[in-house]
């Protein structure tokens, strides 16, 4: 028998905020998930934006392989949903009106591309969507792809759960609300027969929305309207147009909060990209539950995006080819397997193909550095003994500054061996193709 995938994915969902002590929001379901489940909680983004992250999740390569950028390469995170296809499971979603996510379930076999371009909530109309499918027009073998985006966006929280009792802020107020809709999905569906795999595509540092300096309601309904009449092929020049003008309202908002604020208060609104790689961004939950997951665990060790699809394919006992991540099944099964280092880097701006900073991570310290200057912007981290990285220790510690370096070139250096290989195949294909062309010339030469 095939099981049946859910795969929830939450944008914007810190781990610490959906397991530990430092969460205050009501969510039975999703803590119900962990209790019968397997918990990763040092679970860890590969990047800290939508596009980039997921194209690491749906590809199990690293962020600088798949080349997925804001708006390029977007088909390429087809990868996993097209072999699933291929061996007999049914593809459906249920996503934003992006053009990511367009391109994404082009080939699948039923979706709904929410209408609130971008986006729509699941208590606005997303969740009953998920119901009303999976109740009625689903076949099975399937994949379900939900990508949620309650916590993102400049939407505040329901009204019933705009109450203290449901956290103690904007951010965990709008996680109850939607942890109320993961519970109407799971009641429709079979979990002895479906794995359920909930993760987040990256963290966020903002708690209170209104604070938040992208928080501007007028321009986000003036576009949300005018999206409804704009055809799909101009989608990306009013994307590009309204990330412009958020961007500078929100440096107006940032020169303001600079005179006002303390230091612990203006880190809670660093915009994801500037430089920074704080575990408030990276470090995301990731539950795997119902099929295949026979007790329940918590897992420490870190774990990486990458892993995931490799994990579900050794669940499913499918094939996998070439990727860089590794499943996690050994510890479902009490195995131990070593703990590897994670790569992060900054999500690209819509001016560059690639983030402007890149780094290591363990479970024992960080290291981050500028992209190409590798003097600039030089941070490193003890994470046992500074878990909130407020001190910077890389002048301090030069050998493990050194030590950590090696570790990110390996990881750039592997990918620039594959790089040169497949620049050495297109090379013999060009000398082929520049031989075919000279013999051609020369026979219509000598015809002449």
């Amino acid at each position: 028998m095939k099981p049946n995938i859910l795969f929830l994915l939450i944008d914007s969902l810190r781990a610490n905020k959906c397991h530990g002590d430092k969460k205050s929001s009501i969510i039975p379901n999703i803590d119900s998930l962990i209790q019968q489940g397997v918990y990763f909680n040092q679970a860890i983004s590969a990047t800290d934006g939508t596009f980039t992250s997921l194209g690491s999740i749906l590809t199990s390569l690293l962020p600088f392989k798949t080349h997925i950028s804001w708006f390029h390469n977007h088909s390429k995170a087809t990868k996993f949903f097209d072999f699933l296809k291929n061996n007999g499971y049914h593809t459906y979603a249920t996503v934003p009106n992006m053009p990511f996510f367009s391109n994404l379930t082009t080939n699948f076999d039923d979706k709904d591309i929410t209408d609130g371009k971008p986006y729509l909530n699941l208590y606005q109309g997303a969740g009953e969507m998920i119901v009303q499918r999976i109740s009625n027009t689903i076949k099975e073998p399937w994949i379900y792809f939900i990508h949620a985006m309650d916590l993102h966006g400049n939407e505040l929280p329901q009204k019933e759960f705009n109450d203290e009792h449901y956290g103690s802020d904007d951010y965990e107020r709008r996680l109850s609300s939607l942890d109320a809709w993961i519970g109407k999905i799971l009641e429709k569906i079979d979990k002895e027969k479906t794995l359920i795999v909930l993760t987040a595509d990256h963290g966020e540092h903002i708690h209170d929305l209104v604070m938040h300096p992208e928080y501007i309601p007028s321009v986000h309904k003036i576009f949300k309207n005018g999206a409804r009449f704009v055809p799909d092929f101009l989608s990306p020049i009013g994307l590009k147009l309204f990330v412009a003008i958020r961007t500078m309202a929100s440096k107006i908002r940032m020169r303001r909060y600079r005179q006002e604020l303390n230091e612990d208060e203006m880190r809670t609104l660093i915009q994801r990209g500037e430089g920074t790689l704080y575990d408030e961004v990276l470090r995301v939950p990731l539950i795997f539950s119902g099929y295949g997951i026979t007790s329940h665990k918590i897992i420490p060790q870190q774990v990486r995006h990458i892993d995931i699809f490799p994990t579900i394919m050794d669940l499913l006992n499918l094939p996998l080819g070439e990727v860089d991540g590794n499943s996690l099944l050994p510890h479902f099964n009490n195995e131990k397997i070593d703990e590897l280092p994670a790569y992060i880097e900054n999500v690209s701006s819509i001016e560059q193909s690639q983030g402007n900073t890149i780094g290591v991570r363990m479970s024992t310290y960080k290291y981050y550095r500028a992209r190409k200057n590798l003097k600039e912007n030089v941070t490193l981290f003890d994470l046992i003994n500074d878990p909130d990285e407020k001190n910077n220790i890389a002048n301090s510690n030069p050998d493990i500054v050194k030590n950590m370096e090696k570790i990110l070139v390996g990881f750039t250096n592997s990918a620039l061996s594959e790089s040169t290989k497949k620049l050495s195949r297109d090379e013999k294909r060009r000398s082929i193709k520049n031989r075919m062309r000279l013999d051609v010339t020369s026979y219509e030469t000598d015809s002449d």
